[in-house]
């Protein structure tokens, strides 16, 4: 059982700075896989190491298996770190460098070799023991410095921005070795990332960091279909959710200059302006008798996907349609927003006032 909780833990460097953590509250149940997300300087990697033990706790508590940890020094906090540059001994082979950390510790021959070699065939590494790490690809060299946390047994992985140096099509392969991993071992494992793929692909759940503040933890269903906030909204799905000047008039959604959108499913406390928010997905193509007039400005064929560009009144908005669909530049298309799909944010705060997939309305 591994168990960590982080209680009201902040962050300041000097007492004239501003704190780079904030008030920072999680509770880790044993084997789960947690990522921490969000853009880069909102103090994700700066948590992990706090965890980690590489740098100070300013404030609060970090506990451990019901032991504070606060001034454990790194090695006695039985964690293995994985970091975004493979830190790999370049005149060692692939055994020698995943079996580093057994031989400081003194631990016998056979059991190293036993352990690594055990290690090797989990990751894929055998036929390559014999090798130095300029003989290998970006994505065994991953595998490699992976190895190195693995064959510590230790009951805390912490992985920071892992995959970041690998190309498009390794990091989707070294997700995939990672979730696999993380199915075999069920180490409790911290993750961070600025990349809201690996973070809804990978997580258990996932902690989404703004400007050293939390926004919000959930699983990436809750996360993606119950946002908080305008910020987890956007940062959270691809492409981002659109964002449209709208207002409410008698339980009544309409656009702000007056076109009625969708009757809301149950009223709210709140009357006047709000930022209508819908997924690129979820918009709906309509007639010009039933639907929302939008301009196209330019369209990208994805495959899989069109994603179609263009405005509904002053608001920018891109719509994911089949590929099959015939649209084109300066089409005016006319749009549907279902209103089981709809989410309204306050215009000031930006906070969530309403969300009608199975949620109950926020009050302001």
């Amino acid at each position: 059982m591994t168990k960590i909780k982080l209680q009201h833990v902040s962050k300041q460097y000097t007492k004239e700075s501003d704190k780079v953590i904030h008030d920072f509250n999680l509770d880790i149940d044993d084997k789960e896989f947690i990522v921490f997300v969000g853009p880069s300087g909102c103090g994700k990697s700066t948590t992990l190491r706090m965890i980690a033990g590489l740098e100070s706790i300013t404030g609060g508590e970090l506990w451990m298996d019901d032991q504070l940890v606060n001034h454990v020094p790194s090695k006695d906090r039985d964690i293995a770190m994985v970091f975004q540059n493979y830190a790999l001994f370049p005149h060692l082979t692939v055994f020698d460098n995943i079996a580093f950390g057994l031989k400081i510790r003194k631990v016998k021959k056979a059991i190293i070799k036993e352990k690594v070699e055990q290690t090797a065939g989990i990751l894929g590494l055998t036929p390559y023991l014999k090798r130095k790490p300029k003989d290998l690809s970006g994505g065994q060299k991953q595998r490699v410095a992976l190895g190195r946390a693995v064959v510590r047994d230790a009951n805390i992985f912490l992985m920071d921005e892992p995959l970041s140096n690998l190309d498009a099509k390794l990091r989707v392969q070294m997700r995939e070795e990672i979730i696999r991993l993380h199915k075999t071992l069920g180490t409790t494992t911290i993750y961070v990332t600025h990349d809201q793929t690996e973070a809804m692909t990978m997580a258990t759940r996932i902690v989404v960091l703004k400007d050293g503040h939390i926004q919000q933890i959930g699983t990436p269903t809750e996360i993606y279909k119950n946002p908080n906030n305008m910020f987890v909204a956007s940062f959270i799905g691809a492409p981002a959710m659109n964002f449209i000047h709208a207002k409410v008039v008698n339980n009544q959604l309409m656009t702000s200059e007056g076109k009625e959108i969708a009757p809301l499913a149950r009223p709210i406390d709140h009357q006047g302006k709000v930022i209508l928010g819908i997924r690129p997905e979820s918009v709906v193509l309509a007639t010009e008798n039933d639907g929302l007039a939008m301009d196209v400005e330019f369209v990208e064929m994805m495959g899989a996907d069109l994603h179609v560009h263009g405005k509904l009144e002053q608001s920018k908005i891109i719509i994911r349609l089949n590929p099959d669909v015939m649209v084109k530049e300066n089409d005016r298309i006319y749009l549907r927003f279902p209103h089981e799909k709809i989410h309204l944010f306050d215009p000031n705060n930006e906070e969530s006032l309403y969300q009608s997939e199975g949620m109950t309305a926020w009050v302001d």
